[in-house]
């Protein structure tokens, strides 16, 4: 299933959500503001998957998400699961929100965004039925994050859960940060590199061989290819294949250790806004339709 939202974010990705938020645009060549989608990210989580400066340009202040399944040899039913995001006016995301509607109860999952006056992301809250966790970030002067906390936020005592410190690196063509915990023991490494038309991020724990690392392939100043591959217990590869038709995002293959898993393919209104995105599965042989509502300052 590609809309997972996930409370209790698994190590390694918890870790590495803001230093991968920021960071990483030093790596990129600034040439995907005049994309409406944001090829980093993954598609329908809590994070905005839209680009920020589109979102600013054409002062844009919500989308909204509604989605219809169809599986193979059915009809078409309409989901009861909606997704929503709303932005500022600097095109950051202030809120996003998941809804799934049962015949027993309504379940939200929502994630709030706080920034300060250097439009640096200081605070990320989700909140799921009765859990909350605030996420709080630090940066020194030159707006490179430094420390995070998380905290139990169902109650005003804001229980510390951790608290980490990140300590940047430079090496070779890139950089490397290593996550410390609270005996500033570093125990996660994150290694930023960018060779030729490839950019790699490599995720790994110093006590074991396990890693999470993402490839993306830039042709024509564009990422044409994103390439995840996680070993754990076992190796497993996704890659994502862009396809543009006059500059627009127009298709994605998304393969599963070289088998194509999902095929999406965008469909855009008169104003070159995105209006329905059509999601093949060849896992579960259904279609899903993602209709966008766009809202506007």
């Amino acid at each position: 299933m590609v809309h997972n939202f996930a409370i209790t974010n698994k190590k390694i990705d918890e870790f590495r959500y803001v230093k991968f938020l920021f960071l990483l645009y030093f790596l990129f060549p600034l040439v995907l503001s005049a994309q409406f989608f944001n090829q980093k990210k993954d598609w329908f989580q809590e994070e905005s998957f839209f680009n920020d400066s589109t979102i600013k340009e054409n002062r844009i202040k919500k989308i909204s998400i509604s989605i219809s399944n169809k599986k193979d040899g059915e009809s078409i039913k309409k989901s009861t699961e909606k997704i929503n995001y709303e932005f500022n006016r600097n095109g950051q995301i202030l809120a996003s929100k998941k809804i799934y509607i049962s015949s027993y109860s309504i379940d939200t999952i929502s994630t709030l965004f706080q920034y300060n006056h250097k439009n640096l992301l200081t605070s990320r809250i989700n909140e799921f039925n009765k859990f909350q966790f605030k996420f709080k970030y630090f940066y020194n002067q030159s707006g490179t994050i430094i420390k995070e906390l998380k905290l139990d936020a169902v109650d005003k005592r804001y229980d510390t859960l951790y608290a980490r410190t990140f300590v940047k690196k430079e090496i070779g063509t890139g950089y490397e940060i290593s996550t410390l915990n609270e005996a500033k023991v570093a125990f996660l490494k994150e290694l930023y590199t960018a060779v030729g038309n490839t950019v790699t991020v490599r995720n790994s724990f110093y006590k074991n061989r396990n890693f999470t690392e993402y490839k993306y392939f830039f042709l024509n100043n564009r990422i044409e290819t994103r390439e995840k591959t996680v070993s754990m217990s076992k190796k497993r590869i996704i890659r994502e294949d862009f396809k543009f038709i006059q500059n627009l995002l127009d298709e994605v293959s998304i393969f599963k250790d070289g088998i194509l898993w999902l095929k999406r393919g965008i469909i855009y209104s008169d104003n070159g806004f995105p209006e329905n995105i059509i999601e093949r599965n060849n896992e579960e042989k259904l279609i899903r339709i993602y209709k966008l509502d766009i809202q506007f300052y």
